[in-house]
């Protein structure tokens, strides 16, 4: 787990740390200083054993990618050729597509792969947009309309595909990767007006709504099954 704690030392200097869940023990990941590089800041997308995804911020709206390896510090870019992508559990830090497989350039569509499937978000981000479901058999199956009752928030999981939908922003949809089976269920009355982000753990779903005063979460238990 990655937690971001801010600036504690000056306006310049970040401070990360990375909790290791199972051993309960907190550490400062390698590098820090190459995400200082004269920029107006970053976002953290992802961690995983080997590498941290993050995002740069520079003037004009510019936005640089990278990755960064927290064991020993190097800084790399993710892959640019269309049948790799990113892994951040591998040592160098993507993974090739099986041919079926392909993902789209440029940032106007977003991309996920795990073991035999992928999902795609055409449109362009954040807005809603056409969510589609692919494995390298060669099998496609759209799980939401495109337009504005299109796929906002989604996740691919080992077993399961979660994910909101422009036109109800307070349902979540779950489908089995395995039996093809479909679950909605709605999110507690005070997220009604925005849509959550969803997150997989496990047999359970947090789904985290910001608002313009607060932040919170919601954990639905047991279900995915």
């Amino acid at each position: 787990m990655l937690i971001d704690c801010g600036f504690i030392t000056s306006q310049t200097h970040h401070r990360l740390l990375i909790y290791d869940i199972v051993r309960a023990t907190f550490s400062e990941p390698a590098g820090l200083d190459a995400l200082d590089d004269g920029n107006e800041g970053q976002e953290y997308t992802g961690i995983g054993s080997n590498w941290i995804a993050y995002t740069s911020d520079f003037h004009e709206a510019k936005q640089v990618h990278h990755l960064l390896q927290w064991h020993d510090g190097r800084v790399i870019s993710p892959p640019q050729a269309l049948d790799r992508v990113v892994d951040l559990d591998t040592p160098s830090g993507s993974r090739r597509l099986c041919r079926a497989i392909t993902r789209q350039r440029g940032l106007s569509s977003g991309f996920a792969y795990r073991e035999r499937h992928a999902i795609a978000k055409t449109g362009r981000l954040p807005f809603p947009g056409t969510l589609s479901l692919k494995d390298c058999d060669g099998h496609k199956t759209h799980l939401s309309p495109a337009g504005d009752d299109g796929a906002r928030s989604w996740q691919l999981g080992s077993r399961f595909v979660v994910w909101t939908d422009g036109a109800h922003g307070h349902l979540i949809h779950s489908r089995s990767i395995a039996s093809d089976r479909e679950r909605s269920w709605s999110t507690p009355d005070d997220a009604q007006y925005t849509s959550p982000l969803v997150v997989q753990a496990g047999r359970h779903v947090i789904a985290t709504t910001v608002g313009d005063f607060a932040t919170g979460f919601t954990v639905f238990d047991g279900l995915l099954y």
